[in-house]
C-alpha cells in the first residue's frame, strides 16, 4: 500500500497520464521514461487496493480480446496480490482470447454459453416491460437470435418499435399477420432497422460511430453542425432507445454506444464517400477544438486520417504516436504504431517525401521492436534492413550508423557472424568515405564486438581504442546516441571485456569503473542496467563469483523494477553462473530456464556458449555426466556453426572434466586440455590459458 508521501508522489504521474497540468503545485518529474512508466503502472495498480480499505471493490475490464500491452501489464501487476484483498476483478472477453492469468489459483474462468429457449423467452419479456409477447413472435425471435443475448434484446426492441404489435389489456398482440421479413434475420439488420426508424437521429448516431465507441458532446457538436436543441433531442432519442449511454450533462457529457456492434452497425451504414468526409471533419475538429488531445493522443488523428484516405497525414500522426509511446517506454505500443504508419504509406504516391517519412517510421520501429521483443526477432531485423535500403542515397545521414548498428545487434543475437562482419565492413567504408567521426566511432565498436565474439581479443581492444580516439577527437561531443545508448559507454565496456579476456585485470577494473560512472548519469535506466550486467559478466570471465553475483543481483533488481524483461533474464543467467560452485543445483536450474527463454525469442545469442559451459560444470558437480556432455557438445556445435568462438577455450577445459568423469583415459583428458591451451593462446586470452594450463598440471 502506498504511504501518504508515495500517494502525493503519484499525483503528478496520474496528472500526466490524464494530460492535466500540475503547474507549480508539485515538483517537476526528472525520472527517465522507464521509471515513469513503472511508477505510473504501480500507482494505478494500487488504486483498487486503497479503495478496498473502505469496502469491497469491483474492477471491470471489458473486451479483453482487444487489450493493449500496457493495460495487460497493469492487470498482471494486480492479479497476484488481488487474491488477498477485498477486490474482485471481472474480465469479459470473446472465446478466442487466451487467458494468460489462468495459472493463478484464485482465478476462475467461466464460459458463458448461449441462452436456452426459456432464458431467451424471459429476456424477451423483460425487454417488453413484463408484457406478454405473442407466442409466434417469441418463437421467431428465439429461432433467429440463436441464444445470443444482445441479438435477443435487439430483435425484441426492433419488433416493439416496428408497429407490428399493439397493447391490449396489458398484452401485446399482432396488428395483422406476421410477414416473413418483419423480423430481421441478422443482428446487423436489426440494428439498422432500429436506426432507420430513428430517421432524425440516424445521422447523429453515424457521426458518433465515426468518432468512436465513446464520444464527447463537444466533439460531436463541432462535427455535426446542428443547432443545440436539435442535437440534444437526437441524443435523447438514442438514449431512450437504449443505443447509447451518457455520463454527465451537455456540454461536458460523454456518450458511449451500448455495444461495439451497435457502433459498427451505425458506422457501416455510411457510404464510403460520406464516411471519408466525416472522418476528415473529425480529425480537423480535434486539431482545431482540442489541441491537447491532438498532441497527447496522435493515434486518434492517425486513425481518422486513415479512414479519410489522407495517407500522408495519417502516417505522420502514427509517427508522432510511436515516438510518444517510445518516450514513455511503451515499446510494444510504439512498435505497433510505427508499423501502422508504414502500412498507411501504401496509399501515398511514391517519391522522396514518402521515402523520408518511411525512413523515420522504420528507424522508430527498429528501435521499438528491439526494446519490446528483442534484437533477434524478425520484425527488428526487417525494420533495420528496410531503413538501410532507404538510406542508400543519403550517405551523409547519421541514421546510416544507427540503422547499421541496430542490424548488427540483430545479427549477433542470431549468431550470424558472417553477416555481422559484412555489415561492419560496409559501415566502416561508409564512415571513411564521409570522414564522419561519429560513424567511425560506431564502425570501430562494431569491429570491437565482432572480434570479441570471434575470439580475437587483442584486435577487439585495438578497435575499442580506435573508437575512443574518434569519440574524443573534438569533432564528436558524445551526443550521438543509439537507441538511448551513448556510444562512449560502449567503448569503455568493450575495453573492459577485451582486457578481462587478455588477463589485464587492472585495465579491466579501470574500464569497468568508467563504464559504470558514465552509465550512472544517463537518464535512461536501461543503459545502467545493461552496463551493470556486463560488469557482472566481466567477473564471470575471471571467475570472481562473489563480485559477479553481486553485480548480477543489482542488474536483476534494476531490470525487475523497471520492466526490462530481456535483462531480467540475462541477469538470472549470470546469477546462476555465479553460484556454479556454491549451489550447482540452483545454477543448473537458472541457466536452463534462462536459455530456454532466449530460444523462445529465436536467439542463438552470444550468451549460449558461455552459459552452456557453466551449466555443464554445474551438472558435473551434481554427477549429471551425460547431461553435462550434452551441454558441452551443444555449445561447441553452436560455436562451430556461428563463429561465436570466444568461450571455446573454456568449453574444451570443461570437456576435459567431462571426459574424466566419463572414465576416459589421461591421454584424452590431456588432449582436450591441450586444445584449450592452444585456443586460448591463438585468441590471446591469458585468463583462459592460465586456467587450462593449471588443470593440465594437475592431470
Amino acid at each position: 500500500m502506498p504511504s501518504e508521501a508515495e500517494a502525493d508522489a503519484n499525483v503528478p504521474l496520474l496528472a500526466d497520464l490524464l494530460a492535466i497540468p500540475t503547474t507549480d503545485r508539485y515538483p517537476a518529474q526528472t525520472m527517465g521514461p522507464e521509471l515513469r512508466k513503472v511508477r505510473t503502472l504501480r500507482a494505478l495498480a494500487d488504486q483498487p487496493f486503497v479503495l478496498a480499505r473502505r469496502g469491497p471493490v469491483l474492477v471491470l475490464l471489458e473486451d479483453a480480446h482487444w487489450i493493449d500491452p500496457t493495460t495487460r501489464e497493469l492487470i498482471e501487476a494486480v492479479i497476484e496480490p488481488i487474491g488477498q484483498r477485498r477486490v474482485m476483478l471481472l474480465v469479459t472477453c470473446r472465446p478466442e482470447f487466451q487467458n494468460p492469468w489462468g495459472s493463478h489459483s484464485h482465478v476462475t474462468t467461466l464460459t458463458l454459453n448461449r441462452l436456452g429457449r426459456q432464458q431467451c423467452a424471459d429476456l424477451i419479456g423483460q425487454v417488453a416491460g413484463g408484457r406478454q409477447v405473442p407466442e409466434t413472435i417469441t418463437r421467431a425471435i428465439i429461432d433467429r437470435a440463436d441464444g445470443v443475448p444482445l441479438f435477443v434484446e435487439e430483435l425484441t426492441k426492433a419488433v416493439l418499435e416496428s408497429g407490428l404489435l399493439r397493447e391490449t389489456h396489458g398484452e401485446l398482440v399482432a396488428d395483422g399477420p406476421l410477414l416473413p421479413l418483419a423480423i430481421p434475420t441478422t443482428l446487423q439488420g436489426s440494428l439498422l432497422a432500429r436506426l432507420d426508424r430513428l430517421s432524425t437521429t440516424r445521422e447523429v448516431a453515424q457521426i458518433g460511430a465515426a468518432i468512436g465507441r465513446e464520444f464527447s458532446y463537444e466533439l460531436l457538436a463541432a462535427v455535426a453542425g446542428l443547432l443545440e436543441a436539435e442535437l440534444q433531442a437526437a441524443l435523447s432519442q438514442l438514449e431512450a432507445a437504449g443505443l447509447v449511454f451518457r455520463r454527465g450533462n451537455p456540454p461536458e457529457a460523454v456518450y458511449s454506444f451500448k455495444h461495439a456492434l451497435v457502433q459498427d452497425a451505425a458506422h457501416d451504414s455510411l457510404l464510403k464517400s460520406r464516411r471519408q468526409q466525416l472522418h476528415a471533419r473529425i480529425a480537423a475538429a480535434i486539431e482545431q477544438h482540442d489541441p491537447d488531445t491532438a498532441s497527447a493522443q496522435p493515434q486518434l488523428l492517425a486513425q481518422h486520417y486513415a479512414e479519410a484516405g489522407f495517407a500522408e497525414r495519417s502516417a505522420r500522426a502514427w509517427l508522432a504516436a510511436g515516438r510518444l509511446a517510445a518516450s514513455r517506454s511503451a515499446s510494444q505500443e510504439a512498435a505497433m504504431q510505427f508499423a501502422r504508419g508504414i502500412d498507411v504509406l501504401r496509399g501515398m504516391e511514391p517519391g522522396s517525401e514518402r521515402d523520408r517519412l518511411e525512413l523515420d517510421l522504420q528507424v522508430g520501429r527498429g528501435s521499438a521492436c528491439a526494446a519490446a521483443f528483442g534484437h533477434p526477432v524478425a520484425q527488428t531485423e526487417k525494420a533495420w534492413r528496410r531503413a538501410i535500403a532507404l538510406l542508400r542515397d543519403h550517405p551523409g545521414d547519421p541514421r546510416n550508423y544507427w540503422a547499421r548498428r541496430g542490424l548488427s545487434a540483430a545479427l549477433s543475437a542470431q549468431g550470424n557472424m558472417a553477416a555481422y562482419a559484412a555489415i561492419a565492413e560496409e559501415t566502416m567504408e561508409l564512415a571513411r568515405q564521409s570522414n564522419n567521426a561519429a560513424g567511425l566511432c560506431v564502425a570501430h565498436m562494431m569491429f570491437a564486438n565482432l572480434y570479441v565474439y570471434t575470439g580475437n581479443f587483442a584486435a577487439s581492444e585495438r578497435s575499442a581504442c580506435d573508437a575512443a580516439r574518434h569519440y574524443g577527437d573534438g569533432s564528436y561531443d558524445g551526443s550521438f546516441f543509439l537507441s538511448g545508448l551513448d556510444i562512449g559507454i560502449h567503448i569503455h565496456l568493450g575495453l573492459m571485456n577485451a582486457q578481462s579476456f587478455r588477463g589485464d585485470y587492472g585495465g579491466a577494473e579501470a574500464s569497468m569503473h568508467d563504464t559504470l560512472r558514465l552509465a550512472e548519469v544517463q537518464t535512461q535506466t536501461g543503459v545502467l542496467c545493461w552496463a551493470v550486467f556486463w560488469a557482472s559478466f566481466r567477473f564471470l570471465i575471471e571467475r570472481d563469483f562473489e563480485h559477479a553475483g553481486a553485480l548480477a543481483g543489482r542488474a536483476f533488481a534494476l531490470a525487475t523494477e523497471h520492466g526490462f524483461g530481456f535483462w531480467v533474464n540475462a541477469s538470472k543467467l549470470s546469477q546462476g553462473a555465479a553460484v556454479v560452485v556454491a549451489d550447482p543445483d540452483r545454477a543448473a536450474r537458472l541457466i536452463g530456464a534462462g536459455l530456454a527463454r532466449l530460444e523462445s525469442l529465436g536467439s542463438r545469442h552470444y550468451f549460449h556458449p558461455t552459459y552452456l559451459c557453466f551449466q555443464a560444470e554445474a551438472l558435473l558437480r551434481l554427477d549429471g555426466v551425460g547431461e553435462a556432455r550434452a551441454a558441452v557438445d551443444r555449445a561447441l556445435t553452436i560455436s562451430a556453426s556461428t563463429g561465436l568462438t570466444w568461450w571455446d577455450a573454456e568449453l574444451h577445459r570443461i570437456r576435459a572434466a567431462v571426459i574424466r568423469a566419463e572414465g576416459g583415459g589421461a591421454a584424452a583428458v590431456r588432449e582436450a586440455l591441450s586444445r584449450a591451451v592452444a585456443i586460448a593462446g591463438e585468441q590471446g586470452s591469458k585468463t583462459f590459458r592460465r586456467r587450462a594450463a593449471a588443470d593440465m598440471n594437475t592431470t
